[in-house]
């Protein structure tokens, strides 16, 4: 599955120690781990941290199951924060293709109001697209940098696409479409594949000048996915952002995945960091 943290404005590097994927990341000077890779339940924890991992080590987005095996296995040398800016939302394909009940009242209005107001094409994304694509969402990512508060996250977001499109032939498990409205793209979804029966929404902007535009992209891509199997869609975090957790509560997950911050403080100082990354 791709990496989406291999972004090039942020310095990755990996290590391998005891059947585990370790990596850590800096930006800005401000370094974090991630969770490691591995087979979380047969794991010594105490004894993998002792030895590999420093006092004072910030592990971000660890979601809520490895938090609970490390309160189990370490206790007090480490500290939880829930980091609800990192929650994933989970939807179920059928809800979104439906629409059905009154919670989806407004969006199925908003969805309809888009198809009745505009014509529109439906265009498969292939190489011949990427440079329409980029520049589209270059001017997205320029109005985002407008009303978001963290300018990292819009330009994270412009990176994540042409990193995914540098690397379009490498992956086989992408699948993504534009809307063209007079001819133009007026938005774009692309989505990752998982498994069998689940994949991730990696990225997707809109010209919300398009009234329903938004609305009317989430259910065809729901359409698209239900029609290949899939009947889970994780579209991510909100990264706190205020107008996009608005509109992915609004979508109504039957899940959230919940994701923490860990750091390993524990009370015997003699520990060193044995593990070279």
């Amino acid at each position: 599955m791709l990496l989406l943290s291999l972004k090039s404005r942020m310095q990755l590097q990996r290590g391998y120690a005891d059947g585990f994927c370790w990596h850590r990341y800096s930006w800005d000077g401000v370094e974090n781990w991630g969770p490691p890779i591995g087979d979380w339940d047969s794991a010594d924890w105490q004894k993998l941290f002792q030895e590999h991992v420093p006092a004072g080590t910030c592990f971000f987005g660890v979601p809520e199951y490895l938090k609970n095996r490390w309160l189990q296995a370490l206790g007090d040398d480490i500290q939880v924060e829930e980091n609800r800016d990192s929650w994933e939302y989970l939807i179920k394909t059928d809800s979104l293709k439906n629409l059905t009940g009154g919670q989806f009242e407004n969006f199925r209005w908003e969805s309809n109001r888009f198809v009745k107001r505009y014509p529109y094409e439906i265009e498969e994304i292939k190489p011949r697209l990427f440079d329409e694509l980029l520049a589209f969402h270059k001017t997205f990512t320029e109005e985002l940098l407008s009303r978001v508060e963290d300018p990292v996250f819009a330009g994270n977001y412009e990176d994540m696409l042409s990193y995914v499109l540098n690397h379009w032939q490498e992956m086989d498990r992408l699948y993504g479409f534009v809307i063209r409205v007079d001819g133009r793209i007026a938005a774009y979804m692309l989505d990752e594949q998982v498994d069998e029966t689940s994949c991730i929404g990696l990225l997707a902007a809109a010209d919300y000048t398009y009234r329903g535009i938004n609305q009317f992209a989430y259910r065809l891509n729901a359409m698209r996915l239900a029609e290949r199997g899939i009947d889970m869609l994780n579209i991510s975090d909100d990264q706190g952002e205020e107008g996009l957790r608005f509109f992915k509560q609004n979508l109504h997950p039957f899940a959230m995945l919940k994701k923490y911050t860990v750091t390993y403080m524990p009370s015997a100082a003699e520990l060193c960091c044995c593990l070279v990354i």
